[in-house]
Formats: structure tokens, C-alpha cells, sequence
């Protein structure tokens, strides 16, 4: 059957087959002599071949050479015999010995043509069954299996019963093993291969139907046939079949099996044609095992003049290389070189010698090597892979340009294996080294995702790198995520590599503020961690986490621990400095204060002690221990006067002093900071406020003027914004701190500095959002000085300028609203107050807006409406719906002028009572005791003595006395004596109007009623008086031309 010889590198081996299972080589295994003598018996005893000639003579002597086995003497003469006697009659005969004997000469293509032409001339001689089966012996010999087939499977079907039957099943089995139709050799040689099967070919049939389970995946019943044949110690293919056992349990990973089957072998068959093969059977199985011990002692074993020399050396240097023996691989690896020439082996010897050179740690020796092989065996079938191993390492040596010129050689050349997970995740690597982090996730994410397998290493590293990439992206909560997904690959001893993604995850979940995960990964990540780096990390993470979850015992244990085994990391101080600001955080100053201590100790980095120090001096801010604070950052600004925060420190002590409410030493020592920060400073640039050292500049600057406020020193107060003012002229929020300023004036009554300092913001800010409340303050301001005209007209103006805030725009409204009631522009009001009404519904002032509307209605005689109105009002005054305020009983009075306009006198007393009821002591009862007043007096029929008792409770009411209400009253009280013609009475009450009140308007009219008295009276002295002093008083008023025209009638001529 066929010879091969497979030695498939480091992966795979299998065993070496030389000798044949068919009869042909041996007399004792061919069987045809019986037959052979019998045929020739018959032809001696012949009588027509009795007469001797040459040809007779050349045919016998033919036929005496192949008697007597001397098959080349046979088979020239039965040769030339042919050639001579084509048409002998004993041509045939002698065609089928001369392909017999040429058949155990081993001459099978000639022997193949003569069974042929025997067959076609004697197709159906006895012999011709024989004929028949050695044509495709023949061709089963001459590998030309497809023949070898048809020719078998003709002479079974021609011949059925012939005694060579199980050999050509035999034949036909191994050939269709041969042509890989597995199925239909195992259907053939399961027949031949029973207990019961002729045992001369049972155990080459079982080999060969091992052979086709084997071809069929089916190794267990493959090594079951095997093993039968390895049992017969007399079968000559049971080393055979132990070196095929032994390489089928190696394909199976059972390698120490496997060696057991070589070992085997070898102890058995040491003299055997495969015995070199089994020793590197041997040793190859135990290097898989990782029994590299053993490996070595039978890779040494391998015969210098063996085939497998080389391979052995090969092996041999690996597993010297797993057993730390680097020189001797070294030299091994030489060796193996040296034998490998320059053939396709060598580059097999380099590839693993460049693995050693890079598990040993010579990584640039290893770069190297991938290198030469890639450029000296381009063909090669690793070259992908030295391109890749040898551009990985550069990216470690952080040699990039080579790795991507490496790279680049790979995509090109390579193009399929490029595309490959592997490659493409080096790629990303690649792109991760340069910093574009983007483009790095974008190709590992894909080189990732589709995975069948995602514990395959080259995945699982990948991923690695992945999370890399979304960690020096920031993109932390993709961190999280992809780790949190990785779980059960970090219990898997075989990637432990990749657990560094665990501490990225912890670190990652910090800056997210999810500091229970950061216990978590940390704690994953520390049970295993060797990198020291990597540890001191995580370490500093869980620490800074322990002070944020408050577990600060923990904490300070654990930064113990850091700040012992890595005193030198910078990573530790940033964890302690980190672990104090966390303590602070949550609330924790104290245990913030013993940890700063700790960098306040360290003396080998000033950075790290000033942080220190720093951080006392703040965790005993953070602690209200004002006074520490203040001592500690007097002594920070002292010790480190140049540092970068030196003036923060500044502002920190007069923050520490104010908090100690110390006023006076509060407003010095801002005061005192903001005059040493801006001496000789040109005005700030805009913005300039805004960072650091003039941010604290302005900060205490205006911090001294509230102090100084707070000290009611306003005109300093006053004079510390100007300064501030003038020295940040162009801050971001100068507007702001103008408001600030002016309405500190406000609360102290200065309004003619309020003004000025708004009118000053106005002009600089007309825009800002302080702008609407300004000239807010100013309208005020007119309205106080009794500019009505002028603030009403501003007033309105503020309410319809849109860019000013709802606040002061309601607050202008309001007051127009008020104007135009004071100037009695009734139609006016009701416009207003429905505006009013429909933007600030829900506005405090809204409510008394409706009584502004009720109001009005009443003096536009609309009495219905206003009573809707002003009935809904006072349901909800009594309901509690609207809070009581000082102008919420007015609401009865302006009712009780509607009733009185409607003339429903009756619920005018009602009212009364009502409000009397409320409030007894209201300061709008006088208001009521008006109405009254005017209802007796003008219904039918008057009640001039009761009115004249209501007028008097008003004028002598002490809420309503000197005011306009109490004038208009007496006036009244007075026309009712006029009515009543009690005219000596009248004259008397219409003076009171006239000298008690400061009222112009019913002042002359009093006095020219008193005079028309008078005149009745035929008091002409006192009428002639009282005119002129009308006239003299009031020259204006349009009383001044009735009075004259009075003297006239009196005989007195006018001046």
C-alpha cells in the first residue's frame, strides 16, 4: 500500500508505512504455484507438442526458468518467445507466465499489459480468473487506484467462487481508503475482517478498515482495529498499527497516552522501520503534555541519520526552552539550523526560535528573526504570522513607525489574513498607539463582535485593547460595560493577561462616582494582581472609594499599606491627596485633616507636602475650627508665598476670620487683601475677575463693602463698591454688583445715591437683566418726589418694554394703575388692571388690582359690575382665600359706595356691620361712616341730623382725621345746616373746611359758601371780607369771578 512520511511541524504526526499487505514480494503469499505445476504436468504429457523445434525448445526453457524461480532468465525468454512466436499456439500461455514473472519483478506496467492481452484472447480460459485479479493487483501497486477499482470489482463479479476473492476485497478495501470512498472500504473490509475471516489477511484487512474509520472521524473504532493488529504479535503491521494509535491519540490531545503508545512501540519493535518516528512520536507527545523532561530524553533518542532528524531538534529546542534551558535551545536551535539548510524547515526552525527568543524576554532578537524569515522565505507558510509577530513586538518595543511599516507589508501581501480578528486587532492597537482612539474602537468593536468563541484568546485580547481604547477615549461608562460583559473570562486561568481590564474598570467606575463597583472590580482584580504598577493603581482607586463610601478606617488602613509598599509611587500621594478630598466630600473634615497630615509629612515632593498642608488648612474650614484654619492658611501663604494658590490661601484666612463673625476684623481683612491685590494695578481687562489672582481681588473687594454694610458703615460700605467699580470696570457681571450697590442705598434711604448709581448702570448697561429694576427704582423715585405726570409716563414705558424681566414689569403696572386712580382716569384703570389680571393672575398684587376695577366701575356708575366684582373679592377675603392686608377692609367701603350709587341703602348698613364685625377697629371704618353720611343726606326723605352724626364720627375719627375723606365731610355736614337754613351753624362749619384743612379745592368753595351765608345773613362787612379774601387767597380759581361779581351786587367794586 502506499508509503508516507507526515510530519506535520509541532501539531501533528503520523507514521511511517513501507511494507505491503498484499501477496507479491514472497512465494509463500502468492497464490498460484499449485496451479502453475498442474497446467504444466498436462502439457508434457501432450502429444502434440512432442516433437522438439525451437520454438518448443525456447517455450520450455522459458517455462524451466520460472519452475525454478528465475524470474528474469523467465522473463526474457518467455519475452522473446512472444516476439518470435506470435502465433505459436502456446503464445497465450506463455503471455501469462511472462506477466507473472514480470508481476514478481515488480515490473507492474508491463506486467499490466500482458495480463491485459492474456485476458482479451483467453477471455474465457481458467486461467483468466487469475489473470484477472493480477491485472489489478497490478494497478493497486502502481497506486493507480481508479483502475485498480474497476479491475477488482470486474474480477469479483466475473468470478464469484475463485480462490483469490478475499485477497482483491483486500486490494479493493485499501483502494477506495486510498481514493477516500470511506464508507465503501468499510463496507468491504468489515467482511474480512471477522474472527472468522482467513487469518492470513485479517490483520492487514483490519489495518486497512482502521485506516477507513479513521478517514471517517470515527478514531475510537479506528484505534479498536489498530489495537486488534498491535495484539498479533506475529502480523507485520502491528508497529504500524501502534504508531497509528499512538498519532491518533496525539491528534486527540491525549499525549500521554500517545507517548505510553510510542514507548510501546519502541520496547517492542525497536528495530522496526518506524522506530525513528516513534521516538519523535514519543517526544513530541510528552512536550505536548508539558513533561518537557521526558520530551527531551526521547527527542535525544531520534537517530542523527533519521528523516526526522531535524523535526527532532526542532522539538527538542522547545521543550528545552519550556525548562528555562535558554542557551542550550540556543544551541539546539543552531543545530537544527545547520541541518535544515535552506530548505522550507529552516524557516519552521526560526519561526519557534523567535518564539523562544520572545517568551524569554529578548524581544527586539525575536522582532528580528519573524523579520529575516518573512524577507528569506516570502512563500513561507507562517510569513502572515512572522509579519504580525514581528510587527507586534515593535509596537511593544514602542518602535511604531516599524510596526506600521510591518503592518502595512502584512495588509498588502496578505491581504485575506489582514482582514482576519487577530490582525485587524492589532491594527487597532496600531491606531490606539498613534491616539486615534476613535478609529481604534471602531476596528477592534468590529474585529470583536462576532465571535462564536469569546473565550478564544485572540478575542479575549482584543477586547482588552478595546477597553483600553474606550478608557483613553473617557468613554467610562463603555468601560464598565465591556468589563461588567467579560466576567467569565477572568476566571479562566488561561487569559489571565487580560485581567488588567478589571483595574481599568475600577479606576473608570471612580470617575463615575460608582464607588461600590470600584470595590468590586478592585477586589477582582487585586485577589491575583502581579503587576506592581497595575496594583498600586487599583490600590490607590480602592482607597479614594473606601473614603467616598465613608469607610474610612478601611481607608486609612489601606492607604497605610500603599504608602509602605510603594512610598515611592506617585500614584500613592495622589491616592492619599485623593482619599482626603473624598473624606471631605462626604462630610468627613476630621478624617480629611489626618490623611492631608499624611502628605504633609511626605518630604520628598514639595508639591505633594504643600498639597498637604494645603489640605489641613481646608478640612479644618470644612471642620468650622475657624481659628486652626486661619493659623494654618496664615502658615501656607507664609511658607509658600509663590505657590500658584497663594492668593486663594489669602482669601481662605479672611473667609477663616468672617466666619469667626468678627465683623470689624472680617471687613479690615478683606479690605486689606483687596488693597494689596490691586496696588498699582491698571484697571482689569474684561474677565479678569474670573480666574485666579484677580478673581480674589474682586471677590474680596466686594466682600469688604457687604462686611461694611453689615457694619451699617455705609458711606464706606459705599465707597468700597466705587473702588470696586472703578477697578473692575469691564466684569462680566459689573451690572450685577451696580444693583447690589444700589439697592444697599435703597435699604438706607439714600435714594439720591441709588439713583445715580442706577442712572450710572443704565447708561453702561441699558440691556442688562438689572435694567428693567433700575429704572423701576427710578419712576419710584419720581413717584416720591410727586412727579406723577413723569412716573406714570415711565411707568408705562417699563411695562411695555419687553426685554425687562415679569417682576418689574408687574410692579410698573401696578403702579400705573395706582396713578390712574389718583388722577381718577377711570376707563384707564379698567384697561390696566385687565392687562394686569391677564399676565400676573397668580401675583400677590392681583387681588388688589380687582379692588382698583371695583373702583372704578363705581365711579363709572357701572354699580352691577363693580359689586360682581368686588362681592367676588370679599367672599374670598372672608373665605381666607385671600390673606387679610392693610387694604383688604376697603373692599367693604368701595361696596357700600356701590350700594349707595344703586341707592340700596339697606346693604349699606349691612356692610357696616359687617365690617364692624371683622374688624372693629379697621382703619376704613371712617370710610364707611362717610357713605353713611351721604346716603341719610341725599335720600327721600333726608336725615340731615343723621347724616350730620355720621359726618362727625368721620371727621373725628382718629384714622381719618386731616385727611381729604374728613374735609369733604365737614363740607358736607355743613351744606346740611345750609339745607336746613341754620345759616349762623353753616357759616361756622364751612369755615372749620376752610382753616382745618389743607385741601384747596374744597377750601374755596367753603369759604365762598361761608360768604354767600353771610350774605343771607345780611352780614355784608363779613360777606364783603370773606369774598375779598377768596379772591386775594384763590386769584385762580373760577370761584375768584363769582365772588368779584358778589361785591359788584354788594356795592363794593372789585380791585
Amino acid at each position: 500500500m502506499c508509503n508516507r512520511i507526515v510530519l506535520i511541524n509541532d501539531t501533528f504526526l503520523r507514521d511511517v508505512e513501507l511494507s505491503s499487505v498484499v501477496p507479491g514480494r514472497n512465494a509463500s503469499r502468492r497464490p498460484f504455484v499449485t496451479t502453475l505445476l498442474c497446467v504444466l504436468m498436462g502439457l508434457m504429457i501432450c502429444p502434440s507438442f512432442a516433437v522438439a523445434d525451437k520454438a518448443t525448445d525456447d517455450f520450455n526453457l522459458g517455462l524451466g526458468f520460472y519452475r525454478g524461480k528465475r524470474w528474469e532468465e523467465a522473463a526474457d525468454t518467455l519475452g522473446q518467445f512472444i516476439k518470435q512466436f506470435p502465433d505459436h499456439p502456446r503464445s497465450n500461455l506463455a503471455r501469462l507466465y511472462y506477466a507473472r514473472s514480470l508481476s514478481v519483478l515488480e515490473k507492474y506496467d508491463e506486467a499490466r499489459i500482458e495480463f491485459a492481452g492474456y485476458i482479451k484472447a483467453e477471455p474465457e480460459s481458467k486461467e483468466t480468473a487469475d489473470a484477472r485479479y493480477r491485472l489489478g493487483e497490478c494497478s493497486y501497486f502502481l497506486k493507480d487506484y481508479p483502475a485498480a477499482i474497476t479491475q477488482l470489482n470486474d474480477y469479483l463479479k466475473s468470478h464469484p467462487g475463485h480462490s483469490l476473492i478475499e485477497w482483491a476485497q483486500l486490494l479493493l478495501g485499501d483502494s477506495y481508503v486510498s481514493v477516500k470512498e470511506y464508507d465503501k472500504a468499510v463496507e468491504i473490509l468489515s467482511g474480512i475482517s471477522t474472527p472468522d475471516s482467513n487469518p492470513t489477511i485479517r490483520a492487514d484487512a483490519k489495518f486497512s478498515l482502521g485506516k477507513a474509520l479513521e478517514g471517517l472521524k470515527r478514531a475510537p473504532e479506528a484505534i479498536q482495529q489498530y489495537t486488534a493488529v498491535a495484539a498479533d504479535k506475529n502480523a507485520a503491521s502491528a508497529p504500524r498499527a501502534l504508531s497509528r494509535i499512538g498519532s491518533l491519540q496525539y491528534s486527540m490531545a491525549q499525549y500521554k497516552e500517545s507517548a505510553a503508545t510510542f514507548e510501546n512501540l519502541l520496547a517492542k519493535y525497536s528495530g522496526s522501520s518506524v522506530a525513528p518516528a516513534a521516538n519523535l512520536g514519543a517526544g513530541m507527545s510528552w512536550y505536548r503534555a508539558g513533561e518537557y523532561e521526558k520530551a527531551v530524553a526521547w527527542l535525544r533518542r531520534v537517530p542523527p541519520e533519521s528523516s526526522s532528524r531535524g523535526q527532532a531538534m526542532l522539538v527538542l529546542a522547545m521543550s528545552l526552552k519550556e525548562l528555562g534551558r535558554i542557551d542550550e535551545s540556543r544551541q539546539i536551535f543552531a543545530d537544527a539550523l545547520k541541518v535544515a539548510g535552506d530548505s522550507k524547515f529552516a524557516a519552521d526552525v526560526l519561526f519557534q526560535q523567535a518564539q523562544m527568543e520572545r517568551t524569554s524576554g529578548s524581544t527586539a532578537a525575536a522582532a528580528q528573526i519573524f523579520e529575516d524569515v518573512a524577507d528569506r522565505w516570502p512563500a513561507f507558510s507562517r510569513t502572515s504570522d512572522c509579519l504580525f509577530n514581528a510587527a507586534e513586538l515593535r509596537l511593544e518595543l514602542n518602535e511604531r513607525e516599524q510596526a506600521e511599516r510591518l503592518w502595512s507589508r502584512l495588509s498588502m501581501d496578505f491581504a485575506e489574513a489582514a482582514a482576519k480578528p487577530r490582525d485587524q486587532i492589532l491594527l487597532g492597537r496600531l491606531q490606539l498607539a498613534k491616539g486615534n482612539v476613535d478609529e481604534a474602537i471602531r476596528i477592534l468593536d468590529a474585529a470583536t463582535a462576532n465571535s462564536a468563541d469569546p473565550a478564544e484568546r485572540v478575542i479575549a485580547v482584543g477586547r482588552y485593547y478595546l477597553v483600553r481604547a474606550f478608557y483613553e477615549a473617557n468613554q467610562h461608562e463603555e468601560v464598565v460595560s465591556r468589563v461588567t460583559q467579560m466576567s467569565e473570562l477572568f476566571k479562566l486561568e488561561a487569559l489571565s493577561e487580560v485581567r488588567g481590564a478589571l483595574a481599568l474598570a475600577s479606576m473608570s467606575s471612580l470617575r463615575l462616582k460608582q464607588y461600590e463597583d470600584v470595590m468590586r472590580f478592585a477586589d477582582e482584580f487585586l485577589a491575583t494582581a502581579k503587576d506592581a504598577a497595575q496594583q498600586a493603581d487599583v490600590m490607590a482607586a480602592r482607597a479614594v472609594a473606601l473614603g467616598h463610601l465613608k469607610r474610612f478606617a478601611e481607608m486609612n488602613q489601606l492607604l497605610a499599606d500603599l504608602t509602605e509598599k510603594y512610598p515611592e509611587s506617585s500614584q500613592t500621594w495622589t491616592a492619599v491627596l485623593q482619599s482626603a478630598e473624598a473624606a471631605l466630600e462626604e462630610n468627613s473634615p476630621a478624617d480629611a485633616e489626618n490623611v492631608f497630615k499624611m502628605a504633609a509629612g511626605y518630604e520628598k515632593d514639595p508639591a505633594i507636602k504643600e498639597a498637604g498642608v494645603t489640605g489641613v488648612a481646608w478640612s479644618q474650614f470644612k471642620a468650622a475650627k475657624f481659628v486652626e484654619a486661619e493659623q494654618s492658611f496664615a502658615r501656607v501663604a507664609e511658607d509658600y508665598p509663590s505657590s500658584e494658590d497663594a492668593v486663594q490661601t489669602m482669601f481662605m484666612k479672611a473667609r477663616s476670620i468672617e466666619e469667626q463673625g468678627e465683623p470689624e476684623r472680617t471687613a479690615s481683612a478683606y479690605n486689606d487683601l483687596f488693597l494689596q491685590l490691586i496696588a498699582d494695578q491698571p484697571p482689569a481687562a474684561a474677565g479678569a475677575e474670573l480666574t485666579p489672582p484677580l478673581q480674589y481681588a474682586f471677590d474680596a473687594g466686594r466682600q469688604a463693602a457687604r462686611s461694611l454694610q453689615k457694619l451699617m458703615r455705609i458711606d464706606e460700605a459705599d465707597k468700597a463698591f466705587e473702588k470696586l467699580v472703578a477697578q473692575f470696570p469691564n466684569a462680566k457681571d459689573l451690572d450685577r454688583l451696580f444693583d447690589e450697590w444700589a439697592w444697599m442705598n435703597v435699604s438706607a434711604k439714600r435714594f439720591e445715591r441709588s439713583d445715580a448709581i442706577h442712572k450710572q448702570m443704565l447708561e453702561k448697561f441699558p440691556d442688562s437683566p438689572f435694567a428693567g429694576q433700575a429704572r423701576l427704582s427710578l419712576a419710584e423715585s419720581m413717584l416720591e418726589a410727586g412727579k406723577l405726570d413723569e412716573a406714570l409716563t415711565e411707568m408705562e414705558a417699563i411695562n411695555a418694554t419687553t426685554k425687562y424681566g415679569a417682576a418689574e414689569k408687574e410692579r410698573a403696572l401696578f403702579h400705573v394703575i395706582e396713578l390712574q386712580a389718583a388722577t381718577r382716569n377711570w376707563q384707564a384703570v379698567v384697561k390696566a388692571v385687565d392687562e394686569f389680571l391677564a399676565n400676573y393672575a397668580a401675583s400677590p398684587l392681583a387681588a388688589q388690582t380687582r379692588l382698583f376695577a371695583g373702583n372704578a366701575q363705581v365711579e363709572l356708575q357701572n354699580s352691577a359690575e363693580a359689586t360682581r366684582i368686588l362681592t367676588a373679592l370679599r367672599d374670598e377675603i372672608v373665605a381666607d382665600k385671600i390673606p387679610t392686608q392693610d387694604w383688604t377692609d376697603r373692599v367693604w367701603v368701595v361696596l357700600a359706595e356701590s350700594a349707595l350709587s344703586a341707592k340700596e341703602y339697606e346693604k349699606i348698613d349691612l356692610l357696616e356691620a359687617e365690617l364692624k364685625q371683622r374688624s372693629a377697629m379697621s382703619p376704613f371704618m371712617f370710610q364707611v361712616m362717610d357713605v353713611q353720611g351721604r346716603r341719610w343726606k341725599q335720600q327721600a326723605p333726608p336725615d340731615f341730623e343723621k347724616a350730620r352724626k355720621y359726618f362727625e364720627q368721620v371727621t373725628a375719627d382718629t384714622a381719618g382725621q386731616g385727611t381729604e375723606t374728613a374735609a369733604r365731610c365737614q363740607f358736607l355736614l355743613a351744606e346740611t345746616l345750609l339745607l336746613e337754613m341754620k345759616l349762623d351753624d353753616a357759616v361756622k362749619e364751612y369755615f372749620k373746611v376752610y382753616l382745618n384743612y389743607s385741601y384747596d379745592e374744597l377750601r374755596v368753595q367753603a369759604l365762598f359758601q361761608a360768604a354767600t351765608c353771610e350774605v343771607r345773613l345780611e352780614k355784608k362787612e363779613s360777606a364783603v371780607r370773606d369774598f375779598k379774601e377768596l379772591i386775594a387767597t384763590f386769584p385762580a380759581s373760577p370761584l375768584a369771578k363769582q365772588a368779584t361779581e358778589e361785591l359788584v351786587k354788594l356795592g363794593v367794586p372789585g380791585d
